[in-house]
């Protein structure tokens, strides 16, 4: 695509002018190929840790009383790492949501682009806008602070096994060890907590680009239908 000039709208972003559609640009088609695999993957994780938690209920059901320190210690491993996993679950479902409102933003702008190639004297193709920058930021904060969180529950979950695998009850100078465990844990609960905001923030910032964008493109074949001295509301 030949830019020949930029106009300014009221939607947050501008616009580049050329007489070809650009087409979807690299984030588009990244998207495109990645949001039915995050959505399975998140649909896996946590059709996972469904089978695992009929384990863990069973497990619980012949623990209690006269548990041997092994199963005691599976036990607690378990609990610990459950939360860690299902939340990450959660985060692969949300991210996979992100990547297909980014599909549906590309769709947005090769349907358009190739509207106005077509059938007026010029293309105006959307620049990425703010919002769109902190959709793909916010999205990939969240899936590092649900990862981050998972680590810490992964650390918690072996600390809790070395204290229960001392014996049932355990010796007492392994206190220190679910002591640690309990400290790892008192982060990482609000830890994903702010990961599943982030993801459900930029979700937000998605569905406003696209907001955005539709009104634009409204505005672009109501004034290609009418001529040029349609209201579009906007200007160089």
């Amino acid at each position: 695509m030949s830019t020949t000039a930029t106009a300014k709208t009221p939607y947050g972003f501008s616009v580049n002018i050329s007489r070809k559609a650009s087409g979807e640009t690299f984030i588009h088609k990244v998207a495109n190929y990645m949001w039915l695999p995050m959505l399975a993957m998140g649909v896996m994780v946590l059709a996972g840790t469904f089978i695992v938690g009929i384990f863990q209920a069973d497990l619980a059901s012949g623990t209690f009383p006269g548990s041997d320190a092994g199963d005691r210690a599976n036990l607690e491993t378990l609990k610990v790492l459950q939360p860690g996993i299902i939340f990450v679950g959660v985060a692969l479902l949300l991210s996979g949501i992100s990547f297909l409102l980014a599909s549906v933003l590309g769709a947005i702008r090769w349907a358009g682009g190739e509207m106005q190639e077509k059938h007026a004297g010029e293309v105006q193709t959307p620049r990425m806008p703010w919002t769109a920058w902190a959709f793909l930021g916010l999205m990939m904060m969240g899936m590092m602070l649900e990862f981050a969180s998972l680590g810490f529950h992964i650390y918690a979950a072996v600390q809790a096994h070395d204290y229960y695998i001392k014996g049932v009850p355990p010796a007492a100078d392994a206190t220190h060890l679910l002591g640690r465990a309990q400290t790892v844990l008192a982060y990482a609960a609000p830890l994903r907590m702010v990961g599943i905001g982030f993801l459900l923030a930029g979700i937000v910032a998605a569905l406003y680009t696209i907001g955005n964008v539709l009104r634009f493109q409204f505005d672009r074949v109501t004034e290609i239908i009418l001529g040029p001295t349609a209201p579009t509301g906007y200007g160089s």
